[in-house]
């Protein structure tokens, strides 16, 4: 296959943030067209161009000069995007046969593909292409050569195998990155093998991409079983549809149906080509049943019911942080199910407010993760003018990072938060107990104002069920304290402390869990988990 790769022309930087070309521009990019015409005389198959004004019309004039097919603006090869989308055109157009493509983009990431084309690996401090260049490389669909080896795999995955030339492995490292490629739900089937030279071989990744498209949907159950008979479930599935509109919109939806049972549901649009900044409205149902303690006994149990509008706008910077901020208004209530019908139900109460958030994600995969960090704060203050009846602030967050010894691993994390000397809701209070906020209690056991939590895990692993696919064993320690204050129990406590033998592992039926749990003032819990984490109400509930 031949791939092309154009750097737009010369652009009139004093034009503002979207600039045309300059007629020097004009005239680089009409010599390039002309060249073009010598070198692919019938033509290219598929133009691929970048949603800035520059690069459109460029591509106009090579349109003018050079017969073309099928071609399409792809916001995520907009300036500062990177060279995932990139790659990912290139390996699809290979997977289909073409015979040549066409790339209209921007410096640096049309240098990163050419370089990575003849197999280099560093990143781009400069671009590499003048303006009006472009780079021609032959592809062989057979062996992925471009004068030298290039990437088989495209979009993420590339990011993700995280392999290149000259990097010494073995069978087993190779299959750990391949399922690491899988585990991106973009493919059906990741298949690799080794050819060429024994002495230095070729890694050959061959996938297949979902036969859903851009509409990606997931299923799955969770079950926790707690020797205080607090054993929950939940059913649940996301829906996502990519690529909605030309600016990588993204419609996404999930229900749960268990303890926690809901509907919500979001439309996320970036506002520019870089995919920067964006905007998402959602809305939100959902409805849990909950038990309230008193001095570590259940005391009664709340249905509480909540649903909401809300309306965000956002920054995202590089591929792993997030900013994001907006309103919320909508109800709130709570009703007895079991318990002294004395402490009665909590009326419906409008709820509304701003809320923020900060996320920075890291880490390799959702659970179990072997590298990386992961830190998130929320702040939230109900607000009369939105619809908020009782006036609170809630402010909260959690940082844990990975410690990697060979094939074993430790985390640390801490968390807290704070109602800034306000009182907070039922409903919003926060909520320590389960075997991941607070091992040895109850789900929800301690519920307050404020709260601190630090914990320590070393987890080693033991066996290996599939290391194609990723699928170990791991057994280990984890020591917890924490400490609960203005708790609605009115009950003023020591910190509690716990330690926890822990057998987990990610399997064939999901992530699996076995805690055995005790705490300082001889609470105990053996609890076994499967699949979707159960929810705590705690702002250390794993991400899913």
């Amino acid at each position: 296959m031949l791939l092309l790769l154009l750097r737009h022309g010369e652009d009139d930087r004093a034009a503002g943030d979207d600039p045309p070309l300059t007629e020097r521009g004009v005239a680089q990019v009409r010599s390039t067209a002309e060249a073009l015409l010598e070198l692919c005389p019938d033509g290219v198959e598929e133009v691929w161009i970048s949603p800035a004004r520059r690069t459109r019309e460029a591509a106009s004039l090579i349109k003018e000069v050079l017969l073309t097919g099928w071609d399409r603006v792809d916001a995520r090869l907009g300036p500062g995007q990177g060279a995932a989308r990139h790659i990912e055109i290139i390996e699809r157009a290979q997977l289909n046969g073409l015979q040549s493509l066409l790339i209209v983009g921007h410096n640096p990431d049309l240098g990163e593909v050419a370089l990575r084309c003849v197999g280099e690996r560093e990143e781009f401090e400069r671009g590499l292409l003048a303006h009006g260049e472009c780079l021609h490389v032959r592809l062989s669909a057979d062996d992925a050569s471009a004068s030298g080896p290039l990437l088989v795999v495209g979009g993420s995955s590339v990011r993700t195998l995280d392999l290149g030339p000259s990097d010494v492995v073995d069978a087993r490292q190779v299959a750990e990155r391949a399922n690491a490629v899988f585990a991106l739900s973009e493919f059906d089937r990741v298949a690799y093998q080794l050819t060429g030279d024994p002495n230095q071989p070729t890694l050959d990744l061959h996938v297949e991409e979902s036969s859903l498209g851009r509409h990606v949907l997931r299923f799955d159950l969770g079950l926790h079983i707690g020797t205080d008979e607090n054993t929950a479930f939940t059913l649940g599935g996301d829906y996502l549809q990519t690529w909605v509109n030309d600016r990588g919109g993204e419609v996404h939806g999930s229900f749960r149906v268990g303890r926690t049972s809901g509907l919500a549901a979001s439309f996320y649009q970036p506002l520019d080509a870089s995919h920067q900044w964006f905007v998402e409205p959602a809305v939100v149902g959902q409805r849990s049943l909950e038990d309230l303690f008193l001095d570590g006994d259940a005391l009664t149990r709340f249905r509480f019911s909540s649903g909401w509008a809300a309306a965000d706008i956002g920054r995202v910077f590089g591929r792993r942080a997030e900013l994001r901020a907006g309103v919320r208004s909508g109800v709130q209530f709570a009703d007895q199910e079991i318990g002294s019908r004395e402490l009665g139900d909590v009326p419906t109460e409008d709820y509304g407010g701003f809320a923020a958030r900060y996320t920075v994600d890291t880490r390799d995969r959702d659970v179990l993760w072997e590298r990386g960090s992961f830190t998130r704060i929320t702040y939230f203050h109900s607000d009369k003018a939105l619809g908020g009846e009782s006036p609170y602030d809630r402010l909260e967050g959690v940082t844990t990072f990975v410690l990697p010894f060979r094939r074993n691993v430790g985390y640390l994390r801490l968390s807290g938060g704070s109602s800034l000397d306000s009182d907070l809701p039922l409903y919003d209070t926060f909520t320590l107990g389960g075997p991941v906020s607070l091992p040895g209690l109850s789900i929800g056991e301690l519920r307050g104002n404020s709260y601190w939590s630090a914990q320590a895990s070393y987890l080693q692993r033991i066996a290996d069920i599939s290391y194609i696919f990723g699928q170990s064993i791991y057994a280990g320690l984890r020591l917890t304290a924490a400490d609960m204050s203005g708790r609605i129990d009115s009950i003023r406590a020591e910190p509690t402390y716990s330690g926890a033998f822990v057998l987990a592992g990610r399997t064939p039926l999901g992530p699996v869990s076995l805690s055995l749990a005790a705490t300082a003032d001889s609470d105990w819990q053996l609890v076994l988990s499967l699949g979707r984490p159960i929810e705590e109400r705690a702002i250390t509930d794993p991400t899913w």
